[in-house]
């Protein structure tokens, strides 16, 4: 990205992530408080659609200050990081990862990756599903993740920022992501040339 073209979305990231903390810290107050049922709902109400909105300005932040320089890494290494964290705050939810190709070196900035399959796990993990599956596969010429669940589909707001900046992390290294959806469930299909 070219300076003039980074510097808006900073300003206008930390624009909107001082206030989004401010409102977010004065919900937590509000939780703690002895409330009516209808205020404590409306509570978390508001802080849901904050924290979300928060957590799309982190990962425009991270976005643009992360470091760029590409150097390998093992991409099924990172993946079992990235599931154990996700068992560790989710223990009911049931999240496997199958390979037949352990070792698969990707070339990349390995904080954007595991931020592409952070997003696909946490939209996952927001829907109905109570089981989600990471398959990595390699051929020649091309890694394919496929991170599955076996919820009801996209939540209406699941295709916005989050997936657009996966998207654009993905270009980056001549990826691409395909998602699809239906009531049995989602998949979103990562592919990496090698």
């Amino acid at each position: 990205m070219r300076e003039e073209t980074i510097t808006p979305w900073v300003a206008i990231a930390h624009e909107i992530k001082n206030p989004l903390s401010l409102a977010l810290a004065h919900v937590g107050l509000i939780r703690q408080a002895e409330a009516s049922v209808s205020v404590y709902e409306s509570c978390e109400r508001i802080a849901y659609a904050l924290e979300e909105i928060h957590g799309l300005v982190q990962d425009m932040l991270f976005a643009v200050h992360t470091e760029t320089t590409a150097m390998p890494f093992d991409l099924y290494e990172m993946l079992i990081d990235l599931v154990a964290d996700y068992h560790a705050a989710l223990p009911h939810k049931e999240i496997s990862l199958t390979t037949q190709h352990e070792g698969i070196s990707l070339v990349g900035v390995e904080p954007y990756i595991r931020m592409i399959f952070s997003n696909l796990l946490k939209n996952a993990t927001e829907t109905t599903a109570n089981q989600i599956y990471i398959h990595i596969d390699a051929s020649d010429d091309l890694i394919s993740v496929a991170v599955r669940d076996n919820g009801q589909g996209v939540k209406p707001r699941g295709n916005g920022l989050g997936l657009s900046i996966c998207r654009w992390a993905l270009t980056r290294y001549g990826g691409w992501m395909d998602v699809s959806a239906s009531d049995a469930g989602c998949t979103a299909m990562v592919f990496f040339p090698k």
